[in-house]
């Protein structure tokens, strides 16, 4: 069992996202597929992905729809935080977390409505920013440093360090 969140109302850096549970429309069928990155121990940090598809037979997974069938029409934008759990016999355990990259509506044999999302984890969104000259300057180091989660997935924490700022970023990959 696993089950698919979205924080609809979110952004990619919210402290403490406010998840909406979508698994009901999930399709089992291909069902979902993530990876954590790096397969190997090259010193290469690459991103994870996931996707999966929703049932969009009444336009619910429209990006920008304002029917009354769509819940999340206008919520749905790229970089809404999304996470994957599974359940674990006791309790649902994340697994992957994430933002959307794309909602991509189609159909499957020009009948039945579906939307194929297609998501990126912070090393990805790590790529999207772009930093002004004088920051760069003043970065002092970057690094990540590897470990295993608890569900002996290989992790990374990447962290970007200031000389003058005092500030750190971490982020768990």
């Amino acid at each position: 069992l696993f089950k698919v969140e979205v924080a609809f109302a979110d952004g990619p850096n919210a402290a403490a996202p406010s998840y909406t549970d979508i698994s009901q429309y999930v399709r089992r069928d291909p069902g979902c597929t993530w990876s954590r990155g790096n397969t190997d121990e090259l010193p290469q940090i690459q991103a994870g992905s996931m996707s999966f598809t929703v049932d969009n037979s009444n336009g619910r997974f429209t990006p920008g729809s304002t029917a009354s069938t769509s819940a999340w029409g206008t919520a749905l934008k790229i970089r809404r935080p999304v996470r994957l759990s599974i359940w674990n016999g006791t309790s649902y355990v994340v697994a992957w977390t994430g933002t959307v990259d794309d909602w991509g509506v189609g159909w499957v044999g020009g009948v039945k409505g579906q939307t194929q999302v297609t998501c990126s984890d912070i090393v990805a969104e790590g790529g999207r920013i772009q930093f002004e000259d004088a920051v760069l300057e003043q970065i002092d180091e970057i690094g990540f440093q590897t470990h295993q989660d608890r569900l002996c997935f290989r992790v990374a924490h990447a962290a970007v360090e200031f000389q003058r700022l005092e500030r750190s970023i971490v982020a768990d990959h």
